[in-house]
């Protein structure tokens, strides 16, 4: 590795450290890792933006709580990753409550507009809902998730958790190279989003009363993601106060001020969101306010130079002084609806002031001697599940990763899982999940016989649990001293999301409501008030009772299969913290969708390079199309593992990223 390599990699594989109070060390790098696991005794932040953590860090440092420290890092990645989430977008979170002494699990995903009825929504040429306009809008729940979080976890104020963020939204922070390139790419699409050009160009729920007859589909009959049609509720802050009011130590203010200080003075950008927002640009460019907030000088930020959103900085300060209410029942939410109703969307003021996150008990499946834990649908986590059930069958350290059947029989047992998870997931409020049953050890044995070794299958079908007798991103971790552990994740869903930014609030709403199907018999049908199937998911492990790893593969619908990998690579090969990230990874896209997609010719089986070519050469005989890639679509890890015996605790993080 280049001394230039070592230098990008330090403050990730460092920050850390900082949070232990004594004795800290680095593991060897062994095998495929490709850096050293990071030890510390009394804390730790994990998460893709090293600023963002060094936030999280000083939380710890003040005394916080694991809690405290994950909303403030979220509220930095906010800002610093608007390419990926921010408070119009969803939150998920899975804790280790040491007191209780159990896995807890918080659903702060937004709903419908109850105005939006599936009727008024122009679909696409596929069916879908449209993704970049307001019908893919529903109620942002993050913020809620904050104050559900502090309510209950918190330690300090709220204002002194935001402050950091408060600061690097009014002062700017430098853009890293990927983020720069995923905000210019993004700016052609969305510069003409109103909003886009004020904010990021500058110089969870579905919404209630929007019905399915009112969307106009896609062309293959999905909601039209970037538009009014795909915006819910953003569920984030309100989850960051549920986290806060449950298991938060210090104040809100003082949770948010890290985020505060960069969204006002500033914060580069890193190599990755640089190129993500570069990307970014000439689709969403043209989106309202989206260059008023993403594009400083009519153009995207680029690497290494210093981004500021003051008007962001203001919103997180009306959340520290005035908790999720100034949120859902405050200015924030008069600015959503006033934008809402001035671009074609369907929130009302009652769509704000209803939302509340849930919290939902986790489930749960055995591999290898640990128990793995999702939270249930509406999110994916239970595709992860069924995904390991289907695989423990298989003997797959005997087959080796350098197999031909290793490689073939996770593909086709991620084919099984997401042919389930496209027929049943959805808001259980709506419809009836059959859980229990697509966990059941029996039903993954029926399943697993489906599975052909010689051959690929081209097209899915759900199994039958009536038988068996009674769905971009951002994902952090983080630990405290007194055990407390956090796997928490927040997503626009797809980057900048729908595009639409409101410039006066400083950030964009999210299009997850394009993940409604249109089909009206569909579990997953769009109807007001409902929340659509997520794909975000926060991932816990735990050993005879007690807290292992808290993880997270964020990345679209590579995460439960990013979260199998992981588990496989850990439990079935051995591999270390590291490693088990850093392995080579298989992204196979093209299962039949919760949108109503089918699939019809098998999928494309995207894997990184450096397996043997005799093995390509085999997985093709057997009817995979193969796209080898160094780079691709294999999403970004990071981990928290805690020894029972010493209460150390180790970190990893993403190669890719």
């Amino acid at each position: 590795m280049s001394r230039a390599s070592r230098l990008a990699l330090a403050p990730l594989a460092a920050l850390p450290l900082l949070v232990s109070l004594g004795p800290a060390a680095a593991s060897a790098a062994r095998g495929q890792a490709t850096r050293s696991v990071v030890y510390a005794r009394h804390g730790m932040v994990c998460a893709a933006q090293p600023l963002a953590v060094q936030a999280g860090v000083e939380i710890l440092k003040a005394g916080g709580s694991a809690a405290d420290a994950a909303i403030a890092t979220n509220a930095c990645l906010g800002l610093m990753e608007p390419t990926a989430n921010g408070l119009g977008g969803d939150l998920f979170a899975i804790l280790w409550d040491p007191k209780a002494n159990k896995v807890v699990g918080l659903n702060a995903s937004g709903r419908a507009p109850l105005a939006l009825t599936i009727d008024k929504v122009p679909p696409e040429k596929d069916g879908t809902i449209p993704l970049y306009s307001p019908y893919s809008w529903t109620v942002p729940g993050c913020a809620d998730g904050w104050f559900e979080l502090h309510a209950k976890y918190g330690k300090l104020p709220m204002k002194q958790i935001l402050a950091p963020a408060i600061r690097y939204a009014e002062e700017g922070f430098p853009l890293s190279p990927v983020i720069a390139d995923d905000w210019g790419r993004s700016v052609a699409r969305f510069q003409d989003k109103p909003g886009f050009r004020e904010v990021f160009m500058p110089g969870g729920r579905a919404p209630r009363e929007l019905t399915i007859d009112k969307v106009p589909p896609e062309k293959d009959g999905t909601v039209p993601l970037y538009s009014p049609y795909s915006w819910t509720v953003p569920g984030c802050a309100d989850g960051w106060f549920e986290l806060h009011a449950k298991y938060g130590k210090l104040p809100m203010k003082q949770i948010l001020a890290p985020a505060i200080r960069y969204a006002e003075e500033g914060f580069p950008l890193s190599p990755v969101i640089a190129d993500d927002w570069g990307r970014s640009v000439a689709h969403f460019q043209d989106k309202p306010g989206f260059r008023e907030v993403f594009m400083p000088g009519g153009r995207a930020p680029r690497e290494g130079e210093i981004f500021k959103n003051p008007a962001l900085a203001k919103t997180l300060r009306q959340l520290a002084e005035g908790g999720r209410d100034a949120y859902y029942q405050g200015p924030i939410a008069e600015a959503l609806v006033r934008y809402s109703q001035a671009n074609g969307g369907f929130f009302a003021k009652e769509d704000f002031a209803r939302h509340r996150s849930t919290w939902d008990e986790p489930i749960a499946t055995d591999y290898r001697g640990v128990r793995v834990w999702e939270l249930p649908p509406n999110s994916q986590g239970l595709a992860a599940l069924e995904l390991l059930n289907l695989l423990e069958g298989f003997d797959l350290k005997g087959m080796g990763r350098e197999s031909a059947d290793f490689w073939h029989v996770f593909v086709e047992a991620k084919k099984l899982a997401y042919a389930d998870r496209a027929r049943y997931y959805a808001d259980p409020a709506f419809a009836k999940v059959p859980v229990e049953q697509l966990l059941a050890k029996d039903y993954a044995k029926q399943r697993a016989a489906l599975i052909d070794m010689k051959h690929a299958t081209l097209t899915d079908a759900p199994g039958e649990v009536a038988a068996l007798n009674r769905k971009e991103t951002t994902y952090l971790c983080a630990a405290d001293e007194s055990g407390m552990m956090v796997s928490l994740i927040q997503s626009n869903y797809t980057g900048f999301g729908s595009g639409y930014v409101v410039p006066e609030v400083g950030f964009g709403l999210q299009d997850r409501g394009g993940l409604f199907s249109l089909h009206k018999e569909h579990a997953n049908a769009l109807a007001p008030g409902k929340r659509p199937f997520q794909t975000i998911i926060p991932a816990f492990v735990t050993k005879d009772g007690q807290p292992l790893m808290a993880f997270g593969v964020m990345g679209g619908d590579m995460q439960p299969q990013g979260h199998a990998q992981v588990i496989v690579n850990l439990f079935d090969f051995g591999m270390n913290l590291q490693e088990a990230g850093d392995a080579i990874r298989f992204h196979h896209t093209g299962s039949s969708e919760p949108t109503g997609t089918v699939m019809k010719d098998g999928g494309v089986l995207h894997i990184e390079d450096g397996l043997p070519a005799s093995v390509l050469e085999e997985l093709t005989r057997r009817g995979h199309v193969l796209k080898p890639e160094a780079v691709g679509q294999y999403g970004g890890y990071q981990a928290i593992w805690r020894d029972a015996a010493t209460g150390v605790y180790s970190g990893a993080t993403e190669k890719r990223k």
